[in-house]
């Protein structure tokens, strides 16, 4: 869920918010269902969630810039490495 949850924030995905769904659902009716063996243990993943969702709450539902800056950082960084000016 935490992973649909990042995807949402950054792009919006419709199958992120379909999966998202989903899981909760799931995840609501059958709460035995779920393994809590993660990448996170328990704790530190419900506080991620929130931190995310706080994040959609101050943006009010914008997606994040964080792909377009991390590309262009990426950009910046191939231009150097390549010896190229900047502005071209």
């Amino acid at each position: 869920m935490v992973c649909c949850l990042l995807a949402i924030e950054h792009t919006h995905a419709p199958w992120a918010v379909d999966w998202f769904n989903r899981a909760f659902v799931v995840g609501y009716i059958h709460p035995e269902r779920w393994v809590r063996n993660c990448l996170l243990h328990h704790p530190r993943r419900l506080f991620f969630v929130i931190d995310i969702l706080d994040h959609i709450i101050e943006r009010n539902g914008r997606i994040s810039n964080f792909l377009e800056v991390k590309a262009e950082k990426l950009f910046i960084a191939f231009q150097i490495s390549e010896g190229i000016p900047f502005g071209c």
